[in-house]
């Protein structure tokens, strides 16, 4: 499958930083709805300096959308635009559903990107320098954008099942101590970064007698999950399972169930 041109940015990882240490993990310590990131935070361990910085940018505003069909069979998904956003992204996979509730031929996706990007970096935060490169070759949708049509010939192939996902990009604030000298010339050692991304999410899915739509998302800083997640069921089988896994394979950071 085409779409790995996008290079993802591989930050601290538990594989690859043995004092790798994510927040909220676990322990069903979620940010609750009405939080926010403006303001002073302090990071303090046991194993690394203490991280102080201050946020001007809250969390992204959640995405309202929704589906429309077209009297060409095609789709039109259409959101409101929420601030801070520098670049879009629709994802969509489905197909057909077979006589015992399991998959029957293809299973087909399809992405708004122009130039058939799928994978890689657009799974993960961007920064508003690349969000705006991929605007520009056409990779991602421009942050002004409120609506995109998915082709008839798209929603014909999977008549039975879809699962969408829609993204909005946002800004990036990044600290350092000691900062970096204005002198390119001075050695610089500093004891520790942070950069905090943000990006705001929203998926629905629709199916046989079913369908979820517009269901908007918190907005979350890098490592975090965009919207709090249920918790997991052994997957069923036939439609059940199929659209579980699926979900779990579209879900732009989220874990699957």
């Amino acid at each position: 499958m085409p779409g790995s041109a996008v290079v993802r940015d591989w930050g601290p990882t538990q594989d690859n930083s043995r004092s790798f240490a994510r927040w909220p993990a676990d322990d069903h310590k979620f940010v609750k709805a009405d939080s926010s990131l403006i303001g002073a935070h302090k990071v303090v361990s046991t194993y690394a300096p203490e991280i102080s910085f201050t946020l001007a940018k809250d969390f992204m505003a959640p995405i309202t959308s929704r589906t429309a069909t077209l009297p060409s069979g095609a789709s039109r998904l259409s959101w409101t635009g929420i601030p801070g956003a520098t670049a879009w992204l629709a994802f969509l996979t489905g197909g057909k559903q077979g006589p015992n509730g399991d998959a029957s031929g293809d299973v087909v996706m399809w992405t708004s990107s122009a130039d058939k990007q799928f994978g890689g970096g657009l799974m993960d935060w961007i920064t508003p320098e690349q969000a705006a490169s991929l605007v520009k070759s056409g990779t991602l949708m421009a942050p002004t954008s409120t609506s995109c049509v998915i082709p008839a010939e798209v929603v014909a192939a999977f008549p039975d099942f879809r699962l969408g996902t829609l993204t909005a990009f946002g800004p990036q604030e990044s600290f350092a101590y000691p900062p970096r000298p204005a002198d390119t010339k001075v050695v610089w050692k500093p004891e520790w970064t942070a950069r905090i991304r943000h990006r705001s999410t929203t998926n629905w899915m629709q199916a046989q007698g079913m369908e979820m739509g517009g269901v908007g998302a918190s907005a979350r800083e890098e490592g975090q999950d965009g919207v709090q997640q249920p918790e997991c069921k052994p997957k069923k089988k036939g439609l059940g399972g199929m659209l579980g896994g699926l979900g779990g394979m579209m879900g732009a950071g989220n874990k699957g169930c």
